[in-house]
């Protein structure tokens, strides 16, 4: 029999995703009526969740992961807001910490570590004097988004017209950039040094929030709906999903380096609902979310065409209010989860796994590289006066801090630049000074860190450390009594097992061959 490569490789071709027990739900919410459609509604850290609540004003509940079942029906709430809250989003780098935008035009960001901890629920409710107020825009407060790697500093968008940052710690704006449209979505970069926007007037902008500039602007999705940004980790690639003129689900990979040319644009659906897309660089795994949806879809990223591999969906039995992704340091590595998220169904909150179905004798350390730490590299004002550095991380199997980085997935330089790349190595090559050093250690500071190219493989390379998942098929022809059998056999292995598993289930195939040849020889 001839084998052949009978699909891509990859170890995480079959994540599944399964829904928590009814005993692992928390229910008897009771949310409030408005959302900004362009928010998760729901967030979540280690340790809390919370969710905007019902009532006047704008009331929101934090609620401990650890206290499962029904919540109260009249539970404790954060009151400061004269108006419903549009968003939430925990700090993180401290887990009683969150920021929230609302529709009073204003921010408040609330401690709350005096008020409660991870085994209990609120006993009372907590008014504004445990937050402070973040005031300048004009019009409602949608979005709010930490930095992920400097102390204190928060992104958010209003109906104003501008996207403004502050520095919670002292509650004062450090920097307010006027857009020509509202802003829909708003999304940091790996390591925090800029963030991209999408607006009502369907133009995907990349900005510097240390000077204020607009860095590239390119037309984003054809829809009338808008669109989500998303920067893939430490890649160059950045995600956009929205709708396309004629009303279709799209996302659109680009080179966040020359956003002008996408990379890729794959179609989803038809549906109407607004898709959040949630990026896990440590797998290089993107998720999409709907508004209104069952499911969520996710998709394999690589640095080589096509770029973008659809791997399966989890499907749920209730539509999704808000959907958000929980920190790696809470997934279950016994069970060989990889992520975890949180979806809002209408009166409850339901924690949805994914893992990677390995045998009970395979090691799993593979599937945890370092991850994000959740500590601040830089202090807000150090931030301010231009300093960068990558996320802190942590070593998932030792649980301390990740002597090394993990090298990011790699991407092509875009098209227009790799004469200009070429040139300049050349150049630094004959010219190894201490000038030149200087200059490409400020280049790396001012821009998102370049990549190298590699050129792409159809194989994983084997690990002697770790086996990898490969998938191998046999084509089988057999004739009995003139009638000709033709089928494929399919083995999905490790590398270290191969031979091994391959004549058990030869002589599993042989066995039912034989079966065959009675019947046939009966007839």
């Amino acid at each position: 029999a001839s084998m052949s490569k009978f699909v891509r490789s990859s170890k995480f071709r079959y994540v599944q995703g399964r829904a928590a027990n009814k005993d692992d739900i928390y229910e008897n919410i009771n949310p409030s009526p408005t959302s900004a459609p362009d928010s998760n509604f729901i967030a979540s850290n280690s340790k809390f969740f919370a969710i905007p609540w019902k009532g006047g004003g704008g009331p929101f509940v934090v609620h401990p992961l650890s206290c499962k079942g029904k919540l109260n029906s009249v539970p404790a709430v954060f009151q400061g807001h004269s108006a419903p809250i549009q968003d939430l989003s925990f700090s993180p780098f401290y887990e009683s910490v969150i920021v929230s935008a609302s529709e009073d035009s204003s921010l408040r960001v609330w401690n709350f570590e005096q008020l409660m901890d991870s085994t209990s629920p609120l006993k009372e409710d907590a008014d504004d004097k445990c937050s402070v107020q973040l005031q300048g825009h004009s019009k409602k407060v949608m979005l709010a988004r930490w930095n992920p790697v400097a102390d204190g500093i928060v992104l958010s968008s209003s109906f104003d017209n501008t996207v403004r940052i502050w520095d919670a710690n002292k509650a004062a704006e450090f920097r307010s950039i006027e857009l020509p449209d509202s802003p829909q979505h708003i999304a940091w970069n790996y390591d925090g040094s800029l963030f991209a926007s999408t607006c009502k007037d369907k133009i995907l902008r990349i900005c510097d929030p240390r000077s204020g500039s607009i860095a590239q602007k390119v037309a984003s999705q054809g829809g009338s709906k808008g669109a989500h940004a998303c920067f893939l980790g430490e890649t160059s690639m950045l995600a956009t999903v929205g709708f396309s003129a004629q009303s279709d689900r799209q996302i659109i990979l680009r080179d966040s380096r020359d956003i002008t040319k996408p990379l890729v644009l794959h179609s989803i659906d038809h549906d109407f609902g607004m898709l959040f897309p949630f990026f896990d660089p440590d797998t290089n795994i993107l998720y999409l979310a709907g508004k209104g949806d069952c499911n969520i879809r996710y998709y394999e990223i690589v640095s080589t065409d096509p770029y973008i591999h659809f791997l399966d969906e989890f499907s749920g039995k209730d539509t999704q209010r808000g959907v958000c992704c929980m920190p790696k340091t809470v997934v279950d590595m016994a069970n060989t989860e990889i992520n975890r998220f949180l979806r809002f169904c209408d009166k409850y909150v339901e924690p949805v796994s994914f893992t990677v179905p390995r045998r009970a004798d395979q090691s799993n350390d593979d599937l945890y590289p370092p991850t994000y730490a959740g500590k601040s590299c830089l202090s807000g004002p150090e931030w301010m006066n231009g300093s960068n550095a990558k996320p802190a991380l942590v070593d998932m199997i030792t649980g301390q801090a990740a002597k090394e980085t993990k090298p990011a997935a790699t991407l092509e330089p875009a098209p227009h630049q790799a004469a200009a790349v070429t040139e300049q190595k050349e150049c630094e090559e004959q010219q190894p000074s201490k000038a030149a050093a200087e200059k490409a250690d400020s280049e790396s500071r001012a821009e998102p860190p370049a990549v190298e190219h590699q050129p792409e493989t159809k194989t994983v390379e084997k690990s002697d450390a770790y086996p990898l998942p490969e998938e191998t098929s046999f084509q089988v022809f057999q004739t009995v009594g003139g009638v000709e059998l033709k089928g494929t056999l399919t083995v999905t292995v490790n590398t270290n097992d191969r031979m091994k598993e391959m004549e058990k289930r030869i002589k599993e195939l042989e066995s039912e061959n034989a079966e065959l040849r009675a019947k046939l020889n009966a007839k």
